[in-house]
């Protein structure tokens, strides 16, 4: 049986997802001159997820908006992640690293 669950959770757990991911990336690559490890590796990841959950919040409201007026799960689901992403590369990249 597939799981039944609605756009906005859906959207919510991919933004997590994205979250955890993008800042392991970011991390290892695009600031490996500025590389955390040990304990500033868990306390860049609690401000990157800080800073992101705005991203998010951004993301999941844009997203499930433009949804509601356009129903095509895809386009509301890219748009989403692009505010949300604009958000988070220019305030984690001053904060963060």
């Amino acid at each position: 049986a597939m799981l039944q669950v609605g756009f906005a959770e859906a959207q919510l757990v991919a933004g997590l997802t994205a979250m955890t991911s993008n800042y392991l990336i970011n991390n290892l690559v695009t600031y490996r001159d500025r590389r955390k490890r040990g304990l500033a590796l868990l306390t860049g990841y609690l401000k990157f997820c800080l800073l992101c959950s705005i991203g998010l919040a951004a993301n999941v409201a844009v997203a499930t908006m433009l949804h509601e007026y356009v129903p095509i799960w895809w386009l509301a689901g890219l748009v989403g992640a692009g505010v949300g992403a604009a958000w988070n590369f220019g305030t984690t990249s001053i904060a963060v690293w």
